[in-house]
């Protein structure tokens, strides 16, 4: 489980990486990152959260 979270953050900062490329190109990106940072890790800690308690 640990693994999985390690590997879906991964994926979220690869995600960004290419995110922020384009918001160089166009600024309106940067809120859209913000908030997709947030939702994400939101995310994340439930599904945790939710593996620990089961």
């Amino acid at each position: 489980m640990t693994c999985d979270i390690k590997g879906q953050e991964k994926t979220i900062k690869n995600t960004l990486t290419e995110m922020n490329l384009d918001a160089k190109l166009d600024n309106r990106f940067e809120d859209v990152t913000v908030i997709f940072i947030i939702f994400s890790f939101k995310m994340l800690y439930f599904r945790h959260v939710k593996n620990l308690a089961f």
